[in-house]
């Protein structure tokens, strides 16, 4: 028995990638399972791959109104909330900040950041009343290091880290975790955009695949002691492997400002 069993789990951007692969994942393990998305037609295949106690809600995740319904229907459908997984993103390119429209910069920070917030101040008061729970955030390696032809998304990530780092402070007395996964390059729809030709960098050992972040995601569920912590998911010669991403050092400056 894993400590998925019995749990119910949400998970945006169900529909596809490594939001379809932790669904799937999470049903094996015994999970009951809300598949968010606002693609309707990709949320329902996965819901159909899945069967079992699984449902699908369509949810603009920077709405609201749209979220509190998602998080409404877990509860008429399995009565609890143990798991957000906030997985939903989206990634535009751009070869120069001037190219950058204002409005679509605001879009990416709201889907890729602000739905995060969103998601989990609905939640909180459920996991709260129920004794705990756990979100796990989906960051990025592009939150720590420069993506050059992705202002937006690399901005978005990193506030992703800030986010989750905080809220593990706030809710920890609730017995809710908060964690991030900072996963390199996936085989997903998304990497795959043809925006993305010549524009992505080579990783060494080629792409990962959604099951070894869905994965990683289990692993956070899991392991209880984990709070505020930012796993990587890096490809090897080995295959995949896990790390923690440590919070930023500082270094003093010889001079200091005087």
């Amino acid at each position: 028995m894993t400590s998925l069993e019995g749990k119910v789990a949400i998970i945006t951007g169900g529909g596809m990638g490594i939001g379809q692969a932790t669904a799937q994942l999470f049903a094996e393990r015994g999970a009951s399972v809300v598949v968010a998305d606002v693609n309707e037609e990709a949320g329902r295949e996965t819901v159909d791959r899945i069967g079992g106690k699984s449902i699908f809600v369509k949810a603009d995740i920077t709405s609201q109104a749209d979220v509190q319904n998602m998080v409404g229907a877990a509860l008429q459908s399995f009565g609890a909330v143990h798991v957000l997984h906030n997985n939903a993103a989206i990634i535009r390119r751009h070869d120069t900040i001037d190219d950058i429209p204002v409005e679509e910069f605001r879009r990416v920070i709201d889907v890729n950041l602000n739905s995060l917030f969103i998601a989990s101040r609905s939640v909180a008061p459920i996991m709260r009343k129920q004794g705990g729970g756990v979100i796990v955030n989906m960051s990025s390696l592009g939150g720590t290091v420069p993506v050059p032809y992705a202002l937006a998304y690399a901005a978005a990530k990193a506030g992703v880290l800030g986010l989750t780092r905080t809220l593990a402070v706030l809710l920890k007395a609730d017995g809710i975790r908060v964690n991030a996964i900072c996963p390199g390059l996936v085989n997903t729809p998304m990497v795959n955009e043809p925006a993305a030709a010549g524009r992505r960098p080579e990783q060494p050992g080629g792409m990962m695949d959604p099951i070894d972040i869905a994965r990683a995601v289990e692993y956070l569920v899991e392991h209880d002691e984990l709070n505020g912590v930012f796993i990587a998911v890096n490809q090897t010669p080995q295959g995949p492997r896990l790390a923690v991403v440590k919070e930023h050092e500082q270094e003093p400056i010889d001079g200091g400002t005087g």
